[in-house]
């Protein structure tokens, strides 16, 4: 996803809380020529170029969505971008027969994704806060392979009060997280940006509905009360 690029967002955490810094890329030698006139030959300018200048050189550009061409085209003036988005093969989401136990303690909310601020675990945290607070308990089962921020997910369960409503599982196999995804009742993803998304169509493949963010690439993916429920970021 573009907005992964430091050199575009402020904070990649939150890359969609301001706005993208569009004429930051360095895509030319003249670009570089004139930043290194004005501030000097710093090694932030080459490494800026060198990073970017074959969005002006390669023959054709490739976005994964209709959202990363706009911005990809405003960028660059370029119009020969093709649009060819991930997918998969809805086989991947059957599950095998095996021995991985029913889980008793329903409501199951599933949360697929790296620990980090982009993906929203916070907000799916304090969801279920708010759902104890109303007297309706669930279990949120968090699946990562990225653990960047697990100490600060604890944290924040033990001060929200449902440390004993979480179930981390990290590393799992793809057999065993396409079985969550048959066994979740709700796939949450509160994420603040996706470059694509593809645990919707997990989550779809599966049989799971999906609760997410209403912003870019997301609300291509997912129509609002048709194929999911879209909700305000941050919200």
């Amino acid at each position: 996803g573009l907005l992964h690029d430091p050199y575009l967002v402020q904070n990649r955490n939150f890359p969609l809380s301001a706005p993208i810094k569009e004429d930051n890329l360095i895509l030319t030698k003249k670009g570089l020529f004139q930043k290194i006139f004005i501030h000097g030959p710093l090694p932030k300018y080459f490494k800026n170029y060198s990073q970017h200048f074959t969005l002006k050189k390669a023959k054709v550009l490739i976005a994964l969505s209709h959202h990363e061409r706009d911005l990809l085209s405003r960028i660059t003036d370029r119009t020969d971008i093709e649009i060819i988005p991930h997918w998969m093969d809805r086989k991947m989401g059957t599950v095998p027969s095996g021995t991985v136990p029913n889980f008793s303690k329903r409501p199951l909310i599933l949360f697929v994704g790296q620990l980090k601020y982009r993906r929203g675990f916070d907000i799916a945290v304090k969801v279920l806060a708010i759902l104890k607070r109303e007297n309706f308990l669930a279990t949120l089962i968090i699946v990562t392979n990225n653990t960047d921020r697990k100490k600060e997910l604890l944290n924040l369960a033990d001060r929200e009060g449902v440390a004993q409503s979480i179930v981390l599982k990290e590393n799992v196999s793809e057999e065993e997280k396409f079985f969550l995804y048959k066994q979740a009742d709700i796939y949450l993803s509160p994420t603040r940006y996706e470059g694509f998304g593809v645990t919707f169509l997990e989550a779809m493949a599966s049989g799971c509905p999906v609760v997410t963010s209403d912003i870019p690439v997301v609300r291509e993916i997912v129509e609002d009360e048709k194929t999911g429920l879209l909700a305000r970021l941050e919200d």
